[in-house]
């Protein structure tokens, strides 16, 4: 972390959608994985132009192979914590950033990895 140099100078309208991966295979016992994903989307964030830029944040882990996508959306394993426009469009990336912030262990769903599944969520 820290080894962005400065802002983004795109002048192009930009939608990201970061995906954050909570599953057990990032799991630590401090949860200092967890926190270096929160913080270098955070970083990132910090260093986009404000003008044309939208962002999206997914948790994602997931459920065991006889759970299907809904049912293990319902436990809260695949959250759109915020879509593109859940900041304004453009975002206030300070508002997106505090957000993130606020993000904590707490966040940390635990599960399989159902990274295709995310995707899927994502698009």
């Amino acid at each position: 972390l820290g080894n962005l140099q400065g802002k983004c100078s795109s002048t192009n309208a930009l939608d990201i959608i970061f995906m954050v991966d909570s599953s057990g295979s990032v799991y630590d016992d401090e949860y200092n994985n967890w926190q270096s994903e929160l913080d270098l989307v955070n970083e990132i964030v910090q260093s986009l132009p404000e003008e044309k830029t939208r962002t999206s944040l997914i948790n994602f882990s997931g459920c065991g192979s006889s759970f299907t996508l809904e049912q293990c959306q319902a436990q809260g394993r695949l959250d759109v914590v915020f879509g593109l426009d859940g900041y304004g469009a453009p975002n206030d990336l300070e508002l997106v950033s505090t957000r993130i912030d606020s993000m904590t262990s707490d966040d940390f769903n635990g599960g399989y990895t159902w990274t295709n599944e995310a995707l899927g969520l994502a698009l």
